[in-house]
């Protein structure tokens, strides 16, 4: 499991991410639109590979500020959410 660089779960109605998200060490692709999730832990964003992010239409308030360590990260999507701040 920690070799997957790939992590697809649109349209599942979930409502948080796996508690242990942050053993996929080799995720770049993660696609979480369409759910109904409230919140992203901060543990996800330790993952330092991550590239793409689509968080879009979800119930999301606030973006963690550990999302700055994803050096990487070139695509986040979180449109459609409920977001109040972005991290500074």
């Amino acid at each position: 499991m920690e070799l997957a660089t790939t992590f697809l779960l649109p349209f599942n109605r979930l409502k948080r991410l796996p508690e242990n998200i942050d053993a996929l060490r080799n995720l770049r692709y993660v696609d979480m639109r369409s759910n109904v999730m409230t919140s992203i832990p901060p543990i996800f964003f330790n993952n330092q590979c991550l590239e793409y992010v689509d968080c879009s239409n979800n119930m999301i308030k606030v973006i963690p500020p550990t999302i700055k360590k994803c050096l990487w990260l070139h695509t986040f999507i979180a449109v459609d959410n409920k977001l109040r701040t972005l991290p500074a």
